[in-house]
């Protein structure tokens, strides 16, 4: 498995599907080091709700602001 590969499932609360920074990693084609400056330096990720002290956001969250800052190019990442 590559760095950029999720280890992680997505899960799904009230028809929700929470993705962590595995998954934002896996969609962006990044690093999971990188999702964690975006959060913590750049501050340019929406803000997350936290459980145990881990960053969650809506996959439809993370997926718009992915396709507004362009770093996104489409908005079908069921397979994330």
């Amino acid at each position: 498995m590559s760095a950029v590969e999720a280890t992680a499932q997505p899960v799904e609360i009230d028809g929700v599907r929470l993705v962590g920074p595995g998954e934002v990693a896996a969609m962006f084609g990044v690093k999971r080091s990188t999702v964690y400056t975006w959060l913590s330096v750049t501050k340019i990720l929406p803000v997350p709700f936290y459980v145990s002290g881990h960053p969650l956001w809506p996959a439809e969250v993370i997926e718009d602001w992915g396709v507004e800052t362009g770093r996104l190019v489409y908005k079908d990442l069921t397979s994330a």
